[in-house]
């Protein structure tokens, strides 16, 4: 894969998880001020506060470094921080143990290996996320689609456009929340395979609810769709 691919893959991922939940053990020397306002800001990392938010679970981490939950968080403000090898050291004791590998734990991961281009290692966590038993039914549901996203990606950097494309459009029907992050891969995964019509068709609906942080993202989007598109005018 090129590197302008794999800067691509790192602009699809940088809004993907702005509303991943919370999940994991909790236990009750970790119910601290620090704890709650964190609990009540789970969903509200993006690019923009995740500096700040790195600083705040980084203390957390260190008073409950056993603490799942946090621990997910934590890895998730330092992959949106630009730090995603960090996240995978934060991670990897846990999304190797057979105990402690819940779904959260693994689509994290899988989103810290997509941002440094360990695509193998990506899907090895989604694998194992979607063969978690039934014990782990409740939490694996709510991140279902995330974890359909991230192998959409996974699937886009490697060539399988028309796969990665099932897997967008199967991400986008149990979407919880703005889905514009999912029509832009799914855009793109169209144009790759010359539907050009249908993925600004995608981008149109996108860009009405993209957030001022994603539009950006959007733009870039919107302008490689164009280009294909011409290039492959040319072509005819």
């Amino acid at each position: 894969m090129t590197e302008q691919s794999s800067n691509r893959i790192k602009i699809l991922l940088s809004t993907a998880f702005c509303g991943l939940m919370l999940f994991g053990c909790q236990n009750s020397s970790s119910q601290t001020g620090m704890y709650q306002q964190a609990l009540e800001s789970r969903q509200q990392i993006t690019h923009s506060n995740a500096g700040e938010a790195v600083q705040l679970y980084e203390r957390l981490y260190a008073r409950n470094s056993g603490d799942i939950g946090i621990t997910v968080k934590y890895a998730e403000a330092l992959r949106k921080a630009g730090m995603p090898q960090q996240a995978l050291t934060v991670l990897s004791p846990l999304a190797e143990s057979q105990m402690k590998a819940k779904p959260a734990v693994l689509v994290e991961y899988a989103a810290s290996n997509i941002a440094v281009g360990r695509f193998m290692h990506a899907q090895h966590a989604l694998d194992k996320f979607y063969g978690l038993d039934k014990k782990n039914a409740a939490d694996k549901d709510d991140l279902q689609p995330q974890a359909l996203n991230l192998n959409g990606l996974v699937l886009s950097a490697s060539g399988h456009h028309a796969e990665a494309e099932e897997k967008y459009r199967e991400a986008l029907a149990s979407w919880l929340g703005n889905p514009s992050v999912v029509m832009n891969n799914l855009a793109l995964s169209l144009a790759q395979q010359g539907k050009f019509d249908e993925a600004l068709d995608f981008l149109e609906q996108a860009q009405r609810q993209s957030t001022p942080e994603q539009q950006g993202m959007h733009d870039q989007n919107l302008a490689l769709v164009e280009k294909l598109q011409k290039k492959s005018a040319k072509k005819k």
